[in-house]
């Protein structure tokens, strides 16, 4: 099926440009069309392409292909994206850098995201420029075809492959290795020779030299594991001090050496933990300065992704001496659980005048309406609505349910209908307080797909729910206390602060951080957020800390979500076997500090004596 511009009624911006940034113009015979794209603020300058009549039905075919010319000076990435009707926009999309002159095409397959789109009712078609534009920019789309069959999936591509290590073993003394797991940097280098894994550091290595070992193809998935253990032997004629570090996708974790010096034929294990040697910590001296990597103090946190891991790099000191090892063994695995600070559950982690004012144990069999809504908007996903029947309250937890059954949002006949339902909480004009200490105890999910989520939302004092009262501006801000994706395993979550709105003026900040269950699985996730400060604490150790005059200045309220979806290629089982999914909660407490009260809060507690 072709898709060409004669099939289509309308062009429309895609992402609202400013007055007259995107045209378009056809070729003269109605071949091939042009998008000129103007400089201006739009993120994703481009054009959505509108079907005659409702909606593109290309339920016949297993994606859409299109042909396209890059004719600027200089490279430009292109998207090409299908949105679908269902309660809301879903959409499926791909994109690809072409050099300038050069042709390319972009094909975004149907199945790629593996839930819910629907190929009959697809309400448009956008392509995109992938980045705001600064200079005039074109895209030439010389044809733009529907092809292949139903269920057609997108090529495997090797550099996406990931591989989960049976039992934690990557490797192992008398295992087979392919010479491709082999590699080195600044003239170090691995071997596998008469049966043993050998590490090679020459006199002429520079001190950046590393022996690299890795999977044959794509990378490993460590994402059951928080830690890489790995046993070597010394073969130098010298004492050496080993030192290890692991490579992902997205950056290092710590490199970690030897206590000591390993004599020659002596032994050492050196464990790498993905948890960072020191917690993330930025500082922002211009409130009105967007974070960056350069608020970051050097040595904290770190940017490594246990579910797609490069490499085990090797090295050894004194640099400038011949350096040989052995490795006998490389294992993936989970220390023991360490003990739990008496705190937790008690008090704030500071000193301080703290008075308890928001206290939620579950005990009662229904949900207690003085303190919660369980009713609420939908911004994420679109293929899920709420039902107060997906909250089960009860013997000291809440257990938000995610499963496949039809209903209507919030339980509303007058609302939109979906296939899959879920639970939700919010303390909407019930509670908010400025400053003070949020903790929650949850058991997350397993299920593929979920993304379960507890945060805070500014709660201004006011009559209406929208607009100003509940906007990230002028002060507020958006604090996500533990965002989770099951993709990323039992080990992992998200922590991230959003502030001057969603779109052009949007700044961000924070970063993932891994945890470890208490005994029986869960997390105890906690926010000491005090003027100009924001610390978060993952079951009593701290995370991540971010101080900036720009920190949250209003009251906030309390938020439960637990969609599907997210990003990260966070999809449910298209098969459904693991629903229902249950995300427990089995408290949530708030305290306050007395001189940081006021008539702001939704609990007024009396202020120090003087």
């Amino acid at each position: 099926m072709n898709l060409a511009p004669a099939d289509v009624t309308n062009f429309k911006p895609s992402d609202k440009p400013s007055e007259g940034q995107v045209t378009t113009a056809l070729s003269s015979n109605g071949a091939a069309f042009t998008i000129s794209i103007q400089p201006g603020e739009a993120p994703w300058p481009g054009i959505k392409l509108l079907p005659a009549n409702g909606f593109f039905d290309l339920s016949a075919y297993g994606y859409v292909e299109a042909h396209v010319t890059n004719p600027n000076s200089e490279p430009l990435t292109i998207n090409l994206r299908a949105d679908n009707y269902q309660h809301g926009t879903y959409w499926v999309g791909e994109f690809t850098k072409i050099a300038s002159g050069q042709s390319g095409i972009i094909r975004t397959y149907f199945t790629k995201p593996a839930d819910g789109f629907r190929t009959d009712k697809i309400n448009e078609i956008l392509m995109y420029s992938g980045t705001k534009a600064t200079s005039p920019v074109s895209i030439q789309v010389d044809s733009l075809v529907a092809g292949g069959k139903p269920g057609d999936k997108a090529p495997v591509v090797p550099a996406d492959i990931r591989t989960i290590p049976q039992g934690g073993v990557i490797y192992a003394a008398g295992t087979s290795v392919d010479q491709t797991q082999l590699a080195g940097k600044g003239n170090g280098g691995m071997s596998f020779q008469d049966g043993l894994l050998k590490g090679i550091l020459p006199a002429t290595a520079g001190v950046d030299a590393v022996c690299i070992f890795r999977p044959s193809v794509g990378a490993w998935n460590l994402r059951d594991f928080l830690e890489v253990r790995v046993s070597l032997k010394n073969t130098s004629a010298s004492p050496i001090t080993p030192q290890i570090r692991l490579d992902s996708t997205y950056g290092p974790t710590d490199t970690i050496a030897a206590t000591a010096p390993v004599p020659p034929g002596g032994e050492v294990e050196i464990v790498v933990p993905f948890i960072p040697l020191k917690s993330w910590h930025a500082t922002a001296q211009d409130a009105t300065a967007a974070p960056s990597s350069a608020n970051k103090l050097e040595g904290s946190g770190n940017a490594f992704l246990s579910n797609s891991t490069l490499d085990i790099a090797i090295s050894a000191l004194p640099a400038r001496s011949d350096r040989s090892l052995v490795v006998t063994s490389i294992k993936a695995d989970v220390p023991p659980v360490p003990p739990m600070p008496d705190w937790i559950g008690q008090r704030p982690p500071v000193e301080g005048d703290w008075v308890r004012t928001f206290n939620e144990e579950f005990t009662d069999s229904t949900l207690d309406d003085a303190k919660w809504n369980n009713t609420g908007d939908n911004w994420t996903d679109k293929i899920t609505h709420y039902s107060k029947d997906n909250v089960i309250v009860g013997n000291g937890q809440a257990i938000l349910r995610y499963e496949k059954k039809t209903g209507f949002h919030n339980d509303d006949p007058k609302t939109y209908e979906t296939d899959y339902v879920t639970g939700y909480l919010d303390t909407w004009d019930k509670f908010f307080q400025r400053y003070g200490y949020f903790e929650c105890k949850m058991k997350m999910p397993t299920a593929p797909g979920m993304w379960p989520a507890f945060w805070l939302m500014p709660d201004r004092a006011g009559p209406e729910r929208k607009g100003i009262r509940g906007s990230t501006a002028d002060g507020g801000m958006e604090l996500d206390i533990a965002e989770f994706l099951t993709i990323w395993g039992p080990y992992r979550y998200n922590i991230a602060m959003h502030w001057d709105g969603y779109a052009k003026d949007h700044k961000s900040t924070g970063s993932k951080v891994y945890f470890q269950p208490d005994k029986d699985g869960y997390i105890t996730a906690g926010l000491l957020w005090t003027p100009g400060l924001a610390v978060y604490y993952a079951n009593g150790r701290e995370v991540l800390r971010y101080e900036s005059p720009r920190i949250s200045s209003v009251p906030e309220y309390i938020i439960f979500t637990y969609p599907s979806g997210g990003w990260d290629n966070n999809h449910l089982d298209p098969q459904n076997h693991q629903l229902p999914s249950d995300w427990i909660v089995k408290y949530v407490r708030v305290w306050q500090r007395k001189d940081l009260a006021s008539s702001v809060d939704s609990v007024n507690i009396s202020a120090p004596a003087k």
